[in-house]
């Protein structure tokens, strides 16, 4: 996601207004040759910037990280789609902005929809959100970040292994970008320790820490015991 990208997602949304204005104007002065041909071209730049929304909500810790006011406003913005998609997406885009509290907020709330569709899910009552994985690996990424291992482990824990992997691996993979984004490593370390001290019950969080966060030999001796024992 360069600059250049973000500058013409604010280059389109000045274009689009300005044709909003110039399709009213058109209208009040019965102009439909010209109405019709502004009409097309707006409906052509919000077509390109409901592309550009889709990107943007796919990619949040980018966003952040780019620090464009024009990308991070849309961003905020955007209400279309599942709140718990929002919500994920928000967790993440605070939590590399570095506002923890708001990023604490939003994780709970995307929890709490995830909470609810799996319960809609398990009842019988609807299909519930199509595919949680990476949105719960958004919102409990942000939970480790607050010291929660012991939420996050037993979360894992009570799901089937394979989600609970590819959770796990998302996760990690937010973690890694962070350390290196910022430039330090306190993230991962953080996420070894935190994983290390509550004592994980669950195999596929040591299995993608290996996979996924670079230890040192020791750890990952002591990893690769705790997951023999499991």
């Amino acid at each position: 996601l360069s600059s250049p990208d973000l500058g013409r997602v604010a280059h389109r949304a000045i274009r689009l207004a300005r044709l909003e204005a110039a399709a009213s104007a058109c209208a009040r002065g019965g102009r439909t040759d010209d109405l019709t041909r502004i009409t097309v071209e707006a409906s052509r730049i919000a077509s390109a910037s409901e592309r550009s929304d889709a990107y943007l909500r796919a990619h949040p810790d980018l966003v952040a990280l780019s620090e464009d006011p024009e990308a991070i406003r849309r961003f905020r913005d955007d209400r279309s789609g599942w709140p718990g998609v929002r919500h994920s997406a928000l967790a993440v885009l605070d939590a590399f902005s570095g506002d923890m509290h708001s990023a604490s907020l939003e994780s709970d709330r995307a929890l709490t929809w995830f909470n609810w569709s799996l319960r809609e899910r398990r009842e019988g009552r609807s299909k519930g959100h199509k595919d949680l994985a990476l949105l719960e690996a958004e919102a409990i990424f942000v939970q480790l970040l607050l010291g929660k291992a012991v939420r996050v482990d037993r979360r894992l824990s009570g799901l089937n292994d394979i989600y609970a992997f590819k959770i796990a691996a998302d996760m990690l993979a937010f973690v890694d970008r962070l350390a290196k984004a910022k430039d330090a490593s306190a993230p991962a370390d953080k996420m070894i320790a935190a994983m290390a001290k509550c004592r994980t019950q669950s195999p596929v969080v040591i299995a993608a820490i290996l996979e996924r966060i670079e230890v040192t030999p020791d750890t990952r001796c002591r990893l690769l015991t705790r997951l023999a024992k499991l």
